[in-house]
């Protein structure tokens, strides 16, 4: 199976682009899309592809738009009242309509009152197709997914009710999507968990049966669900990773990177279509700084134009090294973005002191030392109370340092936590964002009661591991322990039917052992992986849902799993979070003016 972004690309493709079209295949089309669908398809398309599948100039429906009426048009837009009173709207006067005709598209299936409203105006006389999609999420990468809104996040923290409905529809058009019939698991502790994969269940008959997916047991998937509470302590840690460093430690907002060069202000979009960032984004930083160095190292030494420097130079050699050159230099230009990116992370990596921090982070994390010598917390007190009375230490810093502290405790005494709020000297802003823990089922106080307990943790050899990298999220061993049928020991119960518990084709395919976290260049990163074949993966996909954000740290694991266990794994939430955002989440939560919108969601 293709992962998510070919699929979501395909299915565009095929669905929209190709359908409108046949009808007139040499026709050019304006493209209007509202502010949800326009993240929806930039996650899957470039502006290259809808040129090359007749799309000429791209309309935002909520901006006045200049009129094209010898054009037709094709509304890509959410089901929504106000979406579609904008289309209709369109169409209010025939002689002013602002194209010759219209095929609309809707995200997810209009209801009856908005369908008939379609169906009543002026503008059904310009229509020449209605079609549902279902497609209603994002492919952020190949096996990462998200929702275009991100409040299910900002409900989860606020013990606000999320809308379960329109999460579970989200759900069933991913499994649609990619063409699955799955079992819907939930985890039995998580706040929603359990209302959200009944609703998904239910929902999933009906789409299944309308997409005429085939039912084989041998070949049904996995739906998990699970909720941040499962692990808050990996938002809190600094990841000593390449991509999730550039996101913790640089200004990074909408995968945009500005900075300045040469005394001019630059954006540089991080993303899939960057072959050197989808071979470094998943690599230890050390790592990072010693591949992007030696491609640089190489292309001095082997120059594209080498053949130029000879005394006599065939036409044909000229012409070769010519069109070599703009290759070359998007090469030179992506590796010089990469050299700088790395020397910008490692400047912040010192001038916050984070090699004292994050050992004492991972000390604390893994409850050993880097040699394996085991730590109790009483031990790494020094170290910590070093961190908190630094007068050139972030604010941040100090509230992520006792953010784990007492996360790994299970909380502590009131009166031992106001002694490190006292010595941290923080602001009652930060001491509120670490109470509002308890939001996330964290138990921050120890005379608090907690209903549930953390599953028990899959041992691993950490030998020659990187001594900041030794942490593993909770949800690698959630993944690892579905992936070989233990659902019991990952809390994972099933809504209606359960997998079958037969035994694996390839025991070496499940094999539960770590592998190290030091490592060369993974072998998912050596080509891109909108390239893969089918023939990749085998055996059902396993699908992981987070209500409440997952971090940057476990999508990596995603990756890396996969390719140990040659199995396909989607991991989708309702947010990407950075540790900064967490932290402005809850110190903003609980207050009467606060918005999701002025939270970044």
């Amino acid at each position: 199976m293709s992962a998510l972004k070919s699929q979501t690309y395909k299915r565009l493709v095929n669905e929209v682009f190709k359908k409108v079209k046949d009808s007139e295949a040499k026709a050019w089309r304006i493209l209007v899309v509202d502010s949800v669908s326009t993240k929806v398809i930039a996650s899957a398309l470039r502006i290259n592809d809808l040129t090359e599948h007749g799309i000429t100039v791209v309309e935002k429906l909520e901006l006045s738009r200049r009129p094209f009426p010898n054009f037709e048009a094709v509304y890509i837009i959410s089901a929504t009242e106000s979406s579609v009173d904008l289309f209709i709207n369109d169409y209010k006067d025939s002689s002013k309509a602002p194209y010759k005709a219209a095929y609309l598209f809707t995200l997810t299936p209009l209801n009856t009152e908005l369908f008939e409203k379609v169906s009543k105006s002026n503008a059904s006389a310009f229509l020449k197709c209605l079609t549902e999609l279902n497609l209603d999420f994002l492919a952020l990468e190949e096996q990462i997914f998200g929702f275009y809104n991100d409040l299910g996040t900002w409900e989860r923290f606020s013990e606000a009710e999320p809308d379960i409905l329109h999460m579970a529809r989200q759900l069933a058009t991913l499994c649609v999507t990619l063409q699955e019939d799955v079992y819907v698991g939930y985890w039995k502790h998580g706040r929603y968990c359990k209302s959200l994969a009944q609703k998904c269940y239910a929902l999933l008959g009906q789409y299944v049966d309308e997409a005429n997916l085939a039912r084989k047991n041998a070949d049904k998937g996995q739906l998990i669900i699970v909720d941040r509470a499962q692990d808050v302590l990996t938002l809190v840690l600094h990841d000593c990773h390449y991509q999730p460093m550039i996101y913790d430690l640089l200004q990074v907002d909408n995968d945009v990177y500005k900075y300045e060069s040469n005394g001019r202000c630059k954006e540089v979009v991080i993303g899939m279509e960057d072959a050197l960032w989808l071979q470094l984004r998943h690599l230890h930083i050390a790592e990072t700084i010693q591949t992007v160095g030696g491609k640089i190292r190489e292309n001095r030494a082997t120059s594209r134009t080498k053949n130029l420097k000879k005394e006599k130079v065939s036409i044909q050699e000229l012409q070769d090294a010519m069109k070599a050159m703009p290759e070359h230099q998007r090469e030179l230009t992506k590796q010089a973005f990469h050299l700088h990116t790395t020397e910008k992370c490692m400047d912040e990596y010192n001038r916050q002191n984070l090699e004292a921090l994050t050992k004492a982070e991972q000390d604390l994390a893994v409850g050993e030392d880097s040699t394996g010598l085991k730590i109790n917390t009483k031990d790494l007190m020094p170290l910590i109370t070093q961190i908190l009375s630094d007068q050139n230490a972030s604010e941040e810093n100090k509230v992520r340092i006792i953010m784990a502290y007492v996360i790994i405790k299970q909380g502590i005494s009131k009166k031992d936590l106001e002694k490190l709020y006292n010595m941290a000297q923080l602001s009652n802003e930060h001491r509120t964002a670490i109470n509002n823990l308890s939001l996330l089922d964290v138990k921050v106080l120890s005379e608090n009661e907690t209903n549930w307990q953390p599953i028990k943790r899959i041992k691993r050899d950490r030998s020659g591991w990187y001594a900041d990298s030794r942490w593993v999220p909770v949800l690698r061993d959630i993944m690892e322990y579905c992936l070989n049928g233990q659902y019991e020991a990952a809390d994972i119960l099933f809504v209606e039917e359960k997998p079958p518990t037969q035994a694996s084709k390839s025991s070496d395919a499940y094999n539960t052992g770590a592998s190290s976290q030091r490592s060369r260049t993974p072998v998912w990163a050596e080509k891109k992986l909108k390239n893969e074949s089918e023939d990749k993966f085998r055996g059902p996909t396993l699908i992981i849902f987070v209500i409440g954000g997952i971090s940057r740290s476990e999508m990596r694991h995603v990756y890396e799993l996969s390719s140990m266990k040659n199995r396909l794994i989607l991991l989708g939430s309702t947010n990407v979070l950075k540790p900064s955002q967490l932290i402005k989440t809850l110190k903003m939560i609980k207050e009467s003016e606060v918005t999701p919108k002025s939270l970044g969601y």
